[in-house]
């Protein structure tokens, strides 16, 4: 997916880490249970993953790769405070691992389907569902910005919805996946 030899200044890698970092946090908490624990191992997680980016050949996926590094980050944080907590033994911790790294593959299948049902939308459209779901504005803030009757904002982002679904679940259907 990248060079890293062309990416020495690491801002792909500070990229990719503003967009995954939830998605890692995420497994990182459903192996651990504790928020306080989880920030601790994703501090950790970032800063090794840091650290082994300029030494990686090619990094093609890269909440994977950011997950492998929490799940070594985790077990290492299990040996540290073994006696401190309850613990999940090392074959139940993988086995959750595996289905974590599973269900985010998943998330990655559908992300792409969205992204791509997202881009069939004209301008206008695109712009409304992104304001609404990726800025957190609320209908009457969208139907005050682009200047419609509030009525007929809630029907467009109603009807886009229901469209983006149809699309995404044709998209999912094509790849043997099901929503």
């Amino acid at each position: 997916m990248h060079n890293n030899a062309a990416n020495q200044d690491g801002d792909f890698f500070v990229r990719q880490l503003m967009i995954h970092r939830k998605r890692i946090y995420a497994f990182i908490m459903a192996l651990v249970g504790d928020s306080s624990d989880a920030d601790d191992i994703m501090q950790d997680t970032a800063a090794l993953m840091w650290e082994k980016y300029f030494q990686a050949e090619e990094i093609t996926n890269f909440p994977a790769w950011g997950m492998r590094i929490a799940h070594y980050k985790i077990l290492e944080f299990r040996r540290k405070n073994y006696r401190k907590k309850i613990q999940f033994d090392s074959e139940l911790l993988d086995s959750i691992s595996e289905k974590a790294a599973s269900v985010n593959e998943k998330v990655d299948i559908r992300f792409e389907a969205m992204k791509q049902c997202l881009s069939n939308l004209d301008k206008k459209s695109r712009e409304l569902i992104q304001s609404r779901h990726q800025k957190g504005q609320t209908v009457k803030n969208i139907a005050r910005l682009y200047n419609i009757p509030l009525h007929n904002a809630y029907k467009q982002i109603s009807r886009l919805h229901h469209q983006l679904v149809r699309c995404i679940r044709r998209a999912l259907r094509e790849e043997g996946e099901v929503l």
